[in-house]
């Protein structure tokens, strides 16, 4: 054996010989009571509270253990810290290398008590400030900066693993309320972190019951970087009983709300990123601004993914879709925060948005209004904002919009779109939307510039292949009369005269728009209108129908109109005109249950004003002056002739063909003036007196006969002298009553009597003028004489 080797056994043998000292000296000066005569006084004045430690065991190769452990609160009322037992394992031999190697620490069952005082003050507020002030070893610490980083670089730390088992916190917080303090709990506490360094990241789990809601915590921590990656997942917590906490911040009182959380989240030098989902559900709010919009039961979940750039305070989202009682919205962009106002980028997003869930998300006091219109139907959006919340509407750069089936009740019928609506460069736009009521489909296009101005100007087209205005207006309106009536004849009954103050308006349209109305074939009742057109124009607040053009029963139909939108019930005036139309096809069209008939070519010039759109004030309201003229035409089935006949005893006249009929009215207040002249072969007829709109007549009617007729009829001899005209004709006064449907004629007793007098009068004239006609000389004065007398002999 060499001198090396030996010297080397030598060395060895001293040094196990040593440790072997070391351990054994250790184990007699380093004991239980010595610890707890040195370590407890010195916890005690450092912490100035009572420590209590029960078992203390030490070995020298493995750790220390400590049981019992108790910190109790500074007045010694009740423990502030205590843990079931504290242990700390290490490996003895890499301290030799300056290396500290934990195997373990461990705290089993540690429980906290954090009180807040009714001053606002907490039972460790006093640690607080005295490890604010800096000690002495700090302060030259703090001045020997290379020393410290010097002396940190010697110690290379490992903790193989940190335990806290079975752990609790009770919060007790005196502050709200002194006599009975609000309690919270933080139960079966654990956390495992393994492999913690001060260079590398280590993993970390934490798991607790808060208040009987469970969350679970895991990721990564890096302490020299300062970052880590964490997933956090809460159960059901009921935030009711978090109240005091945030009461002041809510606009309006929280009955109930149960918060539930899944979320990941990555720390970084330079930014914070996260996504997961974040879900209130079963929330009770009642809301100060608005108390009949309570929310009941509501359920409100957002999933998102964010990240934040620290240094440029840019919050960049991704994703963030929120759904409010099956109500989806989501939103993609960015958020600069790092001026005065934030800078928004934002692009708010409707993907399949159901509008039926609209009015059963929302609380029934925010869309009472709605429930009529029963929302239903499809959008598809994209709209983009950008600029400071500051610009208000302004925000709005841009917009698409895609409708399907988009319903609303609306003036007791159903309404629908479908469409693609688009805004861009401040400038709104549509091509063929698919508009619809009542089944009847129409499109519209249109252009509007700065729909966000105060004034929106643009143009627009309506199209229609096919309409049916029966089914776009009021049932009372386009409705059918009872079978066997005329249509029109008599108002539906209301219980109350509404008022011109009950009636729509006044509307004030910032509008400037332009169009045209494009229809192939438009039918009301059963008359067809084709290829009607027509030129639009709103303006200051009225409406202008221009040029008005159709093909009507073979003729044409020319219109216009003007309506003041800006006072209330509306104001209207307009003509009316239609020429050579078929009258067949229009009465038929209009009243297709009237058992009358009329045939011939039509001529109607009308003119009209009024205001009001309820029944009861445009009754009142309108005026209606025209003149009318048919060539060549044919009534059957009149009751009006129906009765003529009767009264005279003629089958004949229950048909009635004339070669021109003429006439003019006007209709003021309800009462409607006529005048007409009817000329046939067999009668003359003309009417002349008013007609309510009720029906009720009232006319006196001049009839002449033709003087077939009178020999058909058996008229005696006497009746043709004194009932005929110079032509022969029987001049036949009479007077109407009744109503429309239900005429009644009679004569006109005054104005026979008057007939029969003048022409008796005039007969006595006749001859007594040829007696004297013998004599000669100038007869006018003799006439005149003989008139007079002869008149008041006849009562007149």
């Amino acid at each position: 054996m060499s001198g090396l080797k030996k010297i080397l056994l030598v060395l060895l043998g001293l040094l196990v010989t040593l440790m072997i000292v070391v351990v054994v000296l250790i184990k007699v000066l380093v004991t239980p009571e010595k610890i707890r005569e040195t370590v407890v006084p010195l916890a005690e004045k450092q912490l100035q509270r009572k420590v209590e430690v029960g078992d203390i065991n030490i070995g020298i190769f493995s750790g220390v253990s400590l049981a019992d452990l108790k910190v109790m609160q500074r007045d010694n009322s009740a423990e502030f810290v205590s843990a079931r037992a504290m242990s700390l394992s290490y490996q003895f031999w890499p301290l030799l290398t300056g290396k500290i190697v934990l195997d373990e620490i461990r705290l089993e069952q540690p429980k906290i008590l954090v009180v807040r005082n009714p001053d606002g003050s907490f039972n460790f507020s006093d640690l607080q400030q005295r490890s604010d002030q800096p000690t002495k070893t700090q302060t030259q610490a703090d001045d020997s900066p290379q020393q410290s980083s010097g002396a940190a670089g010697l110690i290379n730390l490992l903790v193989n693993e940190v335990t806290i088992d079975n752990g609790e916190l009770l919060f007790i917080d005196r502050l709200q309320n002194a006599e009975a303090p609000f309690r919270y709990s933080l139960e079966q506490l654990n956390l495992q972190a393994r492999q913690i360094t001060l260079d590398k990241a280590f993993p970390i789990a934490i798991s607790a019951q808060l208040n009987g809601s469970r969350i679970e915590l895991a990721g990564t921590y890096d302490i020299a970087q300062m970052a880590g990656d964490i997933d956090l997942q809460l159960t059901p917590l009921d935030l009711a009983k978090f109240a005091p906490y945030y009461r002041d911040a809510l606009p309006g009182t929280l009955g109930a709300a149960h918060l539930s959380l899944n979320l990941e989240a990555s720390l970084q030098a330079d930014r914070i990123s996260s996504k997961g989902k974040i879900a209130l559900n079963k929330v009770d709010l009642v809301l100060k601004a608005l108390p009949d919009a309570a929310l009941k039961q509501a359920d409100l979940t957002v999933d998102y993914a964010i990240n934040y750039q620290l240094e440029n305070k840019v919050l960049d989202i991704s994703t963030l879709l929120v759904n409010f009682n099956g109500i989806a919205l989501a939103a993609e962009g960015d958020v600069k925060l790092a001026g005065a106002e934030p800078q928004l980028a934002l692009a708010l997003l409707l993907n399949k948005f159901d509008l039926r869930k609209l009015n059963q998300g929302l609380p029934a006091g925010l869309v009472a209004d709605l429930d009529k219109f029963a929302l239903a139907g499809l959008v598809d959006g994209r709209i983009e904002l950008a600029g400071q919340p500051s610009a208000g509407a302004k925000l709005l750069k841009g917009a698409q919009f895609q409708f399907d089936q988009v319903k609303a009740t609306v003036a007791g019928g159903q309404a629908a779109i479908s469409g693609a609506v688009s805004y861009a460069g401040q400038v709104a736009q549509a091509e063929k939307l698919n508009l619809s009521f009542n089944e009847q489909q129409a499109q519209l296009s249109f252009k509007v510039n700065e729909p966000l101005g105060k004034i929106i100007r643009g143009e627009f087209q309506i199209e229609a292949d096919s309409l049916d205005l029966n089914r776009l207006m009021p049932a009372t309106a386009a409705g059918s009369a009872p079978a066997g009536k005329t249509e029109g004849a008599k108002l539906p009954p209301v219980e109350r005269e509404k008022t011109i103050a009950e009636d729509i308006g006044p509307f004030d349209l910032p509008l400037v728009m332009k169009g045209t109305l494009a229809v192939n074939r438009l039918l009301y009742k059963q008359l067809t209108m084709e290829r009607v057109k027509a030129d639009l124009l709103l303006k200051d607040n009225r409406l202008t129908l221009s040029s008005l053009r159709s093909e009507l029963g073979g003729g044409e139909l020319l219109a216009s109109a003007d309506i003041d939108l800006g006072v209330k019930g509306l104001a209207y005036s307009g003509q009316l005109n239609v020429g050579q139309s078929n009258l067949t096809s229009l009465v038929s069209g209009l009243f297709p249950q009237a058992k009358q008939s009329v045939s011939g070519l039509l001529e109607w010039q009308n003119s009209f004003s009024g205001r009001g759109t309820i029944p009861d004030v445009l009754l009142k309201q309108l005026q209606l002056d025209g003149t009318l003229r048919v060539g060549k035409g044919k009534v059957t089935g009149s009751p009006l002739l129906e009765q003529f006949s009767n009264l005279l005893g003629s089958p004949d006249l229950k048909v009635l063909s004339f070669n021109d009929f003429s006439g003019n009215y006007s209709l003021q207040k309800g009462l409607a003036s006529l005048k007409a002249d009817l000329d046939s072969s067999k009668t003359k007829l003309r009417p002349e007196g008013t007609i309510g709109l009720d029906g009720a007549m009232n006319m006196k009617l001049d009839a002449r006969l033709a003087p077939a007729l009178l020999e058909s009829l058996g008229a005696a001899k006497e009746l043709k002298q004194f009932a005929t005209d110079a032509d022969g004709w029987g001049m036949l006064p009479l007077q109407i009553k009744g109503t429309v449907n239900q005429p009644q004629i009679g004569y006109d007793t005054k104005a026979l009597q008057k007939q029969a007098t003048e022409r008796v009068t005039q007969e006595a004239s006749k001859q007594l003028m040829k007696k004297l006609g013998d004599k000669g000389g100038d007869q006018a004065p003799v006439k005149e004489l003989l008139d007079g007398t002869l008149k008041k002999l006849f009562g007149n």
